[in-house]
C-alpha cells in the first residue's frame, strides 16, 4: 500500500497526501476528511507511518545525467566537472556526504532511496518532459531540487541556467552577422527539458528575425564531436544547406567545424558555428559559445536542497541563472583582430 492508493481512493494528488501526512503543508477541510476515511477505508496509517523512514541528512544523492553514464566520458567532461565541483564544495562547507546514482531505474529507486531512507537528499539534472522519477520521489516526500524544470509539475524547486535566452542569444548572432538559414544540432533528445528550451531560443530568434523555420535543419545529437560531424555533413549535403549551425554543445561545434573543412568550407566565412556551454575546447579552438555557469547551478541546487531538508515547509523555488554569449573567430571574423566580445 502506497500513498498512491491512498491518493486514489480518495480522489486526490499523491503529493496532497503527503502534506496530510507529514504536515509539510496546508491541506483543506474538505481533501483532510477525504484522505482521513480513505486511510481508514485502506488500514493505511499504521503501515505509512511505520514505513516513513528517518532519513540521513548527511548523504546527498547526485543523479548522473544520462549523457555522462559513460564513466569515460564523465571523467573527460569539463560541465560535468564544473558541476561535481559546486555540488562537492558546498557539501563540504555542511559536513554532508555526496553519492553519484547512475542507476536510474523506478525499482531500484524505490527500494534503496524512498524505501530505506539512506539519502537526505536527490538533485537530478536535465529531467525528461514526462520524466517519472523526480514525481515519484516528491510524491513520497523526498527532498528534490532537479537541475531544470518538470513539466507537469508546480510543487518542486529547481535550478537552471537560462537556456532559452542563450540559445536565443547565440542564433541572435548569427542573424545579425546576415545569415538566414542557420541550423540546429540539439545536444540530447527533444523531451528533455533541457534540448526543448534551446531549441525553443532558437526557434524565436529565427521568428522574431523573419527568417524561415526549415524542419530538415533541425537535428538531434549528443554530447560527441562524431555526432557533430556526421549531423554537419548531412546538413552541408542538402540541397539548400544552411550557411550557419547553432550547436547545442561546444563538441557538436568543433564536430561541425571539421565537417566543414572537410567540405572545403571556411569558417566562418562559408559556414559559421556556435556551440553552448563555453568549455576550455571552445577557448582553444576559437569557437563562439553561450557561457553556462554549470558551477554555479551545482552550488546554488545544493544549498536549495540543504535548505529544503532543514525546513520542509519551504515553498517551490524556481532559479534560473543568466547565460552570456562569449563571441570568437567561429562566426564572426571580426573576431580574431577585436578578441572577444561578450553578449
Amino acid at each position: 500500500m502506497t500513498i498512491r492508493d491512498v491518493a486514489q481512493a480518495a480522489g486526490v494528488a499523491p503529493a496532497t497526501v503527503s502534506n496530510y501526512l507529514n504536515e509539510s503543508a496546508p491541506v483543506s477541510e474538505a481533501a483532510r476528511k477525504k484522505i482521513g476515511d480513505a486511510i481508514t477505508r485502506l488500514n493505511y496509517r499504521a503501515t505509512a507511518r511505520s514505513a516513513v523512514p528517518s532519513r540521513n541528512a548527511m548523504e546527498i544523492a547526485l543523479f548522473v545525467p544520462e549523457a555522462f553514464e559513460d564513466k569515460d566520458r564523465m571523467n573527460l567532461d569539463e560541465t560535468f566537472l564544473d558541476l561535481l565541483r559546486g555540488v562537492g564544495e558546498q557539501l563540504r562547507q555542511s559536513g554532508s556526504r555526496l553519492t553519484l546514482l547512475w542507476n536510474k531505474r523506478l525499482p531500484d529507486i524505490e527500494r534503496e532511496i524512498i524505501g530505506s531512507g539512506a539519502m537526505g537528499g536527490v538533485i537530478y539534472p536535465s529531467p525528461h518532459v514526462d520524466d517519472p522519477i523526480p514525481g515519484l520521489l516528491l510524491d513520497n516526500d523526498v527532498p528534490l531540487v532537479t537541475l531544470g524544470e518538470l513539466s507537469n509539475r508546480t510543487d518542486y524547486h529547481s535550478v537552471d541556467m537560462d537556456n532559452i535566452a542563450g540559445a536565443q542569444m547565440a542564433t541572435r548572432h548569427l542573424i545579425e552577422l546576415g545569415h538566414k538559414d542557420i541550423a540546429f544540432i540539439a545536444p540530447c533528445p527533444l523531451d528533455t527539458m533541457l534540448s526543448f528550451y534551446r531549441l525553443t531560443g532558437y526557434q524565436r530568434a529565427m521568428t522574431l528575425g523573419g527568417q524561415p523555420l526549415r524542419p530538415e535543419y533541425v537535428r538531434v545529437g549528443d554530447f560527441s564531436a562524431e555526432t557533430g560531424y556526421r549531423i554537419a555533413a548531412e546538413l552541408l549535403a542538402l540541397p539548400h544547406p544552411p550557411t550557419a549551425i547553432v550547436a547545442g554543445r561546444d563538441m557538436l561545434a568543433l564536430g561541425a567545424i571539421a565537417a566543414a573543412r572537410q567540405a572545403g568550407l571556411g569558417t566562418p566565412e562559408q559556414l559559421a558555428v556556435t556551440g553552448f556551454d563555453n568549455t576550455t575546447l571552445a577557448e582553444h579552438h576559437g569557437i563562439t559559445s553561450v557561457k553556462a555557469p554549470l558551477y554555479d547551478i551545482g552550488a546554488e541546487a545544493t544549498k536549495l536542497l540543504l535548505e529544503i531538508i532543514a525546513d520542509k515547509r519551504s515553498p517551490a523555488r524556481k532559479l534560473v541563472i543568466p547565460t552570456q554569449l562569449v563571441v570568437r573567430a567561429s562566426s564572426d571574423p571580426k573576431s580574431r583582430d577585436a578578441g572577444l566580445r561578450f553578449y
